[in-house]
């Protein structure tokens, strides 16, 4: 994973590989967007902890295909088992953002505990499914402090591996005890797959999306729920998160450059092309016309010799 160490945060530190060997990694996150794979651990699926010290994480993990986003808010954790393979890309709310990445390979952990614990705990974080669980739960005091440790551990010599393996093993004690006692309801399996459906329709109807009303019906919960789960698990409203797709769609249209803005903002639900250029531009930073005259040149050119 590259990290851009020149960009602090408000701890007043890079971000940084902390440590990385073939079983652990942990990276300590303070610019606005840092990505990066998961290590291969022994070539089997790892455990991924997320902990947002400051502002907003998006998490965006990306396998085979398959591509889901969640949002760690702030003073909150996030874990998961993730593939080996598995691509995740995290992006800050804010440059001041701050958090902590934390992956362990299975493997290591199924030998240096028990393992009846072991099988608890991957039971406990659908490990046996791909994104099965994306939970949410609160940094409790004794996170925050293990978490402190980490981040300002300074190892000379000594038994380095160890020490952050233990640390590691605190971590998911006290994340599996808080996520046994006080679990967000709105962040469980089922949740995520009522969202995961929502998202799943509005890809599909991009140019006459469904109402609220329609969405939920199709998910099979009420209005008032769908509208309450959205920002939890996606960060945002269920409209706000339309218009995100609206504009990463019309983007890809754009510099496929076989359509001009007028039909892309029609692809993607826009009757007024100002109004599309003005979101587009709020988006993206640029206005869709300068995007489409960068494809048409780059395919003019031709590919670079």
């Amino acid at each position: 994973m590259t990290m851009q160490a020149d960009k602090k945060g408000q701890y007043g530190l890079p971000d940084r590989t902390i440590w990385s060997d073939p079983d652990i990694r942990i990276v300590h996150m303070a610019s606005s967007v840092f990505s990066g794979q998961s290590p291969e651990h022994d070539h089997s699926d790892c455990i991924c902890l997320f902990f947002c010290l400051c502002g907003k994480i998006r998490v965006r993990a990306v396998f085979e295909g398959q591509v889901r986003d969640f949002w760690v808010p702030d003073n909150c954790c996030h874990f998961h088992c993730s593939p080996n393979g598995c691509r995740l890309e995290c992006e800050g709310d804010k440059k001041s953002c701050q958090g902590l990445m934390v992956t362990v390979g299975r493997c290591l952990l199924t030998r240096v505990i028990a393992e009846e614990n072991a099988a608890w705990i991957y039971e406990r974080i659908g490990a046996d499914q791909v994104f099965a669980h994306q939970q949410i739960l609160p940094m409790t005091s004794g996170m925050r402090s293990v978490v402190n440790e980490i981040l300002h551990s300074d190892f000379a010599k000594g038994p380095v591996h160890l020490f952050y393996l233990a640390k590691i093993l605190e971590l998911i004690c006290n994340i599996v005890a808080i996520d046994e006692l006080t679990p967000f309801n709105e962040s469980s399996p089922s949740n995520v797959q009522i969202i995961q459906k929502s998202i799943a329709c509005m890809e599909e109807a991009m140019d006459n999306p469904p109402s609220i009303v329609e969405l939920a019906g199709r998910a099979g919960v009420s209005a008032s729920k769908l509208k309450q789960l959205f920002p939890h698990i996606c960060g945002t409203t269920p409209y706000a998160y339309l218009r995100r797709l609206r504009m990463e769609k019309a983007i890809s249209l754009l510099r496929q450059g076989e359509m001009n803005v007028t039909e892309v903002a029609y692809a993607v639900g826009y009757d007024s092309i100002s109004h599309f250029s003005k979101l587009f531009y709020q988006y993206h930073g640029m206005r869709p016309s300068r995007v489409r005259r960068q494809a048409c040149t780059m395919m003019q050119s031709g590919p670079e010799k």
